[in-house]
């Protein structure tokens, strides 16, 4: 058990150095006037949006339903009530943050190709 837990202590911070690599070298690749935020066309206003919105709130809830689920799991060796909230606040509203930020850049690149360099 204790080396599962220093493998998950080692390969949490991993995962993040590796994704704000890779966001870091799109980024290199192809400049910082690709990022367009301008995803859709489409512009919801009025009632059309209330399914958007809806969506929206479930993939929240569902990002956040299983460590709340597994809570028992998470603060079952913690040393103390503090770190618990500690963990708690990284682990959930500052990861879910970060990694929302690192798929809205990566997500957002646009593809600098035209026409005339495909053929």
């Amino acid at each position: 058990m204790e080396s599962i837990r220093k493998f998950i202590d080692f390969c949490g911070p991993a995962v993040y150095v590796v994704m704000f690599m890779l966001c870091g070298y799109l980024i290199w690749k192809a400049g910082w006037r690709a990022i367009d935020l301008n995803l859709g066309g489409v512009q919801h206003t009025g009632w059309s949006s209330i399914p958007i919105m809806l969506g929206a709130v479930a993939l929240v809830v569902s990002h956040f339903s299983g460590p709340m689920l597994r809570f028992g799991d998470f603060s079952r060796y913690a040393k103390s009530y503090a770190a618990v909230k500690k963990g708690n606040f990284l682990g959930l509203p500052v990861n879910f943050l970060n990694f929302s930020i690192l798929v809205i850049v990566t997500a957002s690149q646009r593809h600098s190709v035209t026409a005339s360099q495909r053929h």
